[in-house]
């Protein structure tokens, strides 16, 4: 589940499933996402949480694509694109862009654009999304060790071979403030540009690699 501790004596908050005073969908937490508006999202094992602030309480989405094939039911990433459109990054679903104006308003959301294996994705397995400073949308794919680049302007794609350019398995992705991105594998980070192109890497040399979870700067 998630805890909201508040900054003054007010006591902390545990939302979760059976819980019913505060309850979840479910209790795998994925990513928590505060938009530009300052609205706080969450990317769970079941679906998209909206928190509504004046009754302190998770509210789910169903986001769905036109065809209604493809969902976020099962939600790893949220992120926002300058336009004020909100990724979504699902395993199995794929990626859904919805209208966040829409998914403030309605509990059911249809997609205004999704991206799966039907119209270019590599697969349906996604685990990260980022945003870069030139604007871009970096996907990081579970399988086959591919990230995907998007211009959010045009949707247009760019499919980056992880493995081929290192040799290794990406885990976890980050945007830095120079227009590149950051990600790590097993044993060590690799630094690309805005194009995908490798610029460095920077391997650990410990005896039993670690896998890279988080990164922060």
């Amino acid at each position: 589940g998630i805890i909201r501790c508040a900054k003054d004596a007010e006591k902390a908050k545990w939302y979760k499933m059976g819980n019913g005073d505060y309850p979840l969908n479910h209790n795998r937490i994925r990513d928590i996402f505060e938009d530009s508006s300052h609205n706080l999202w969450i990317a769970t094992d079941g679906s998209v949480h909206l928190y509504d602030y004046s009754r302190q309480q998770f509210t789910s989405l169903s986001i769905r694509d036109v065809s209604n094939s493809f969902n976020a039911n099962w939600a790893y990433s949220i992120k926002e694109d300058s336009l004020g459109r909100l990724w979504v990054g699902a395993y199995l679903g794929g990626i859904l862009v919805a209208d966040k104006n829409e998914m403030l308003a309605n509990k059911n959301i249809t997609a205004i654009k999704a991206f799966n294996t039907t119209n270019g994705l590599p697969n349906n397995y996604i685990n990260g999304i980022v945003k870069s400073v030139d604007d871009a949308m970096w996907v990081l794919l579970y399988k086959g060790g591919l990230l995907a680049r998007y211009n959010a302007d045009n949707f247009s794609c760019k499919t980056i071979d992880f493995h081929a350019l290192t040799n290794n398995y990406p885990s976890y992705i980050i945007a830095d403030k120079m227009a590149g991105v950051w990600v790590g594998y097993q044993g060590g980070l690799a630094k690309l540009s805005n194009d995908g192109t490798l610029i460095k890497k920077i391997e650990f040399g410990v005896r039993n690699p670690i896998v890279i979870l988080s990164i922060t700067q």
